[in-house]
């Protein structure tokens, strides 16, 4: 086989174990499974901690495969039960008011059927964009929730 494919088959299989190994250390991290060790600013200790200004390196537990698989799993339970019961109320709050909104202005064209067929319309039609603006910013709570809970 040519050198610089074999080269290249190595560093892709190389860069493949240390994704594998920082996703188990982001798993290990998030179910507390580790310590740390503190020394002086090195290459050994290469963290900072500021709230006790110094150097540390992470230790982690030794687990099993299988062992790491139930750790994961039970992980993303607890990160996906807290996610929904912590979403931002405002979100919520501003969904209600969209369609309270859209009801409204319903109800005012009914109403204005009455007078005639343009003002029906335009007390259908006036309410969407309001609603619409509220709806689209409580999807965008919604949006930078999850992407900072990630």
């Amino acid at each position: 086989m040519n050198e610089q494919l074999e080269q290249w088959f190595a560093t892709r299989e190389e860069k493949k174990k240390q994704r594998a190994l920082d996703e188990k250390k982001d798993v290990l991290r998030a179910a507390g499974l580790y310590s740390r060790e503190y020394g002086k600013e090195s290459e050994e200790y290469p963290l900072y901690d500021a709230g006790t200004f110094g150097y540390y390196k992470e230790n982690f537990v030794e687990v099993t495969d299988e062992e790491y698989e139930r750790i994961k799993r039970i992980v993303e339970e607890e990160k996906s039960a807290t996610s929904d019961k912590n979403r931002p109320g405002i979100s919520m709050i501003l969904k209600v008011i969209s369609m309270v909104v859209l009801v409204c202005g319903i109800i005012v064209a009914l109403g204005a059927l009455n007078i005639s067929f343009e003002a029906f319309l335009t007390a259908l039609l006036s309410p969407i964009p309001s609603a619409t603006v509220l709806w689209a910013l409580s999807v965008v709570i919604d949006l930078l929730y999850d992407i900072k809970n990630k």
